[in-house]
């Protein structure tokens, strides 16, 4: 049976409407996209600022207590495998927790950056002298297999910011984001930063995986998937670098 010229009529208005619906839900993603890049650019400078104007004595000081904090944690110490963020500037120094887990008898990770296809894997190492500065300056470990992350227990997931529910704004490459979502790991993810990297909110994406747990110099928290309440075990750095409990 044919279409009359009504028939046609309103079929062809139908198809414009869902085109313009498609074409305005195209522009609205594109709008909320460029305002969450514009936002994270923001939040970066800021965090940058921040940490810029610490002091070293300060920043040491706050680097150390963070690392106590995370060795006092049930998730460290029951961890056998735990896998590091090799520090670069205006991040916590987690060198020392590398030393504390080999003499604990811990197996010790670090990540290693492919550029081309983009993607990281862990690598074993027993020295810090293993490291070889990469691109960026970035220290890797060059050689030995990958480490399977179904093995691993523990993951220090560094980012220039998180905010109260485990979200991390990172750096821009996504190679943690790609390494978290390896369906074999199953290992805590913990961030660990200066409490000056904590903020209220922080802009997410889809495919951004919040940590479960932060360490900071301020003390520890954990994440309630149910609401997201925040428990701090308090500490309080002094800007003269000295630690006081509250």
């Amino acid at each position: 049976m044919g279409c009359d010229t009504a028939d046609k009529g309103r079929f062809l208005k139908g198809r414009d409407r869902v085109a313009q619906s498609a074409e305005v839900k195209s522009l609205a993603h594109r709008a909320a996209n460029h305002f969450n890049e514009c936002m994270k650019a923001l939040l970066r400078k800021q965090i940058k600022q921040s940490l810029v104007e610490m002091s070293p004595r300060s920043a040491a000081a706050k680097s150390r207590a963070a690392c106590e904090a995370l060795l006092a944690t049930n998730e460290y110490q029951r961890a056998d495998v735990i896998m590091l963020f090799i520090p670069i500037p205006l991040e916590v120094d987690a060198e020392p927790l590398a030393h504390a887990a080999w003499d604990a008898g811990k197996t010790v990770l670090a990540p290693r950056v492919n550029w081309q296809p983009p993607n990281m894997i862990a690598r074993e190492i027993r020295s810090m002298d293993e490291l070889v500065p990469q691109r960026f300056s970035l220290r890797e470990p060059v050689e030995g297999e990958p480490f399977p992350p179904g093995k691993i227990d523990l993951v220090l997931v560094p980012a220039l910011a998180y905010d109260n529910r485990g979200n991390r704004l990172g750096r821009g490459g996504g190679f943690y984001d790609r390494f978290l979502s390896h369906p074999d790991l199953h290992a805590v993810t913990c961030g660990l930063a200066f409490c000056e990297q904590v903020v209220s909110e922080v802009p997410v994406e889809s495919n951004d995986l919040p940590v479960e747990m932060i360490v900071t110099d301020a003390g520890v928290v954990r994440f309630n998937d149910n609401d997201h309440k925040i428990n701090w075990e308090r500490k309080a750095v002094a800007n003269d670098g000295t630690v006081k409990e509250t």
